[in-house]
């Protein structure tokens, strides 16, 4: 992902496929705190990549709301975890900010 809007609020969900409708029962998320370009790391146990086999999606939103301002990525998780690198490149590769 190349831009973000620089809210402080701007954040990334990971939810299970089956959550159709993001809401507050993420998997993990993290605040993009302000950032207005870059990457953004998602690590640690709490707020890291999924850890058990499933699908997965990935989606930002905007000013700490469930508006959806980027478009969803999907990603499996076959053994114990997907790796940052791995996350972090399907990510920039496949997401483009919605304006």
């Amino acid at each position: 992902m190349d831009r973000f809007s620089g809210i402080v609020k701007d954040w990334l969900g990971i939810y299970p496929q089956s959550i159709s409708v993001p809401d507050d029962q993420f998997v993990s998320y993290t605040y993009f705190e302000g950032l207005a370009q870059g990457t953004k790391t998602i690590t640690g146990n709490v707020n890291g990549v999924p850890t058990a086999a499933g699908n997965y999606y990935m989606v930002m939103f905007t000013n700490d709301s469930y508006t959806e301002v980027s478009n969803r990525v999907q990603f499996q998780v076959t053994a114990g975890s997907l790796g940052t690198e791995e996350t972090k490149n399907k990510y920039r590769e496949k997401c483009s900010y919605i304006s």
